[in-house]
Parts: C-alpha cells; structure tokens; sequence
C-alpha cells in the first residue's frame, strides 16, 4: 500500500492471546448467511439485543436478592459484549484477509484530478449550449 508494501494475511496463530481466545467462543458462523441477512443482524438483532440487555440487567435488579442481583447484571451485558465482540474480529479478519487477497490499484492522482476537471468542464458546456 506505501511504497510498495503489501498487506499480509492475518494467520489466526499469530493473532495476541486476546483475540484468539475471544475467536475461541462457540458461535455459529455468520458467514453462512446472505450478506442481506449479515446487514439486518447488525441493524436489527445487535440494537435490539442491546435493548433487551438494559431491560434484563433492570429486572435482574429488582427480583434478586443483593448480592446475585449485582452478579446477574455484570454477567448478562459482558455475555452480550463477549457474543458481539467475537462476530468483530471475525469480521475484522475475514475483512483483513480480502483486502490482502486483491492486489491495490495503482492510482494517479493527477491523472484522476486532471479526468474529473474536464469532465465538470464537459458538462457545463451541455448546460451551456442553447436548446
């Protein structure tokens, strides 16, 4: 990507202890779904979940008793974050390791700049020309 640099596929082994553990969790794979339905998770089920999560830790609080009501509402959100952290880095890899994959476009900016100029220029003259 920098002079001449290429990007290098992520090898989960080498990944930090973190995120191997997190990538650890069993979850089922969101790969095998459309990416239409990936779109409505992260639209729909992740903000609502997160919802649902406030809600719980809420009744959680008031039905139990002191000490395990505090208990309940540290470890439903942190399963909540756990479930959507462990979807990010995957998601994250699978993005790193695509992006590696397709070698970067050589782009001349001045080129570019030089095309886009004469394009708004052709196109103020047709706004121009008298019908």
């Amino acid at each position: 990507m920098f002079d001449g640099e290429k990007l290098e596929k992520l090898d989960e082994s080498k990944l930090p202890l973190f995120y191997r553990l997190i990538l650890k969790i069993p979850l089922p794979n969101l790969d095998s779904l459309p990416d239409a339905v990936q779109g409505l998770f992260w639209v729909i089920v992740a903000p609502v979940s997160v919802v649902v999560a406030s809600f719980v830790s809420m009744l959680l609080l008031t039905v139990l008793p002191s000490p395990f009501n505090v208990a309940a509402v540290i470890l439903v959100p942190s399963i909540f974050m756990l479930v959507f952290l462990r979807l990010s880095v995957e998601r994250f890899v699978r993005g790193w390791n695509a992006m590696a994959d397709t070698p970067a476009a050589d782009r001349d900016v001045a080129k570019l700049v030089n095309e886009y100029v004469t394009m708004l220029k052709d196109q103020e003259e047709t706004r121009e020309e008298p019908r």
